[in-house]
């Protein structure tokens, strides 16, 4: 005899099941005291429910409120938010980074940082992800242009901002056009 997988099991068939083995049950003599308690078990059991499914209903309106406030605040932040994977594909951005980057939002998505930036920042760039993915106690910063809409580019302060898995870097870019030079130092 070979072995064949089961037949699946309609959901029609099995309240069919069902209702039998309750009718069966139903036949035996099931004191009227019993029956009594098991009904009021389950109304019981059904209120308890209803409320825990407007508790959960609550909490998702709170929940989305909490997020349409971030996406405010994240889309509307004066300052550019990243969010980095580790071979470093933009996965996320605000409108702010993306005027920082010289483009449109949607168009950005998905696309290399260090494409825009210049070879010697490239291996800037390439040195800060690494020590930021590598949630290191500081928090790692590097200062690079980014192209924006001037001539020569905008100098940006990039700060780890948060690594919590070891595979996406959130980083803030700062513009610091008239602060100072960028850093070409080995911070990053």
């Amino acid at each position: 005899m070979s072995w064949r997988p089961p037949e699946p099991v309609d959901p029609a068939q099995w309240r069919r099941r069902a209702e039998e083995q309750l009718a069966a049950l139903e036949a035996e003599d099931i004191p009227a005291v019993e029956a009594s308690r098991v009904l009021h078990e389950l109304r019981v059991h059904q209120l308890e429910l209803e409320m825990q499914n407007e508790a959960l209903m609550e909490a998702r309106m709170v929940a989305e409120a909490g997020w349409e406030r971030f996406q405010e605040l994240y889309d509307g932040a004066p300052t550019g938010f990243f969010s980095v994977a580790a071979d470093g594909v933009i996965l996320e951005l605000n409108p702010a980074g993306a005027s920082l980057l010289g483009g449109r939002r949607e168009s950005l998505k998905y696309r290399l940082f260090p494409s825009f930036l210049s070879v010697r920042d490239q291996a800037r760039f390439a040195r800060f992800l690494q020590r930021g993915l590598a949630n290191l106690d500081e928090c790692p910063h590097c200062e690079v242009f980014l192209p924006g809409a001037r001539p020569g580019g905008i100098p940006v302060r990039l700060q780890c901002a948060d690594c919590a898995d070891g595979k996406v870097l959130h980083l803030v870019a700062m513009d610091i056009t008239g602060l100072s030079a960028p850093d070409t130092g080995t911070a990053g």
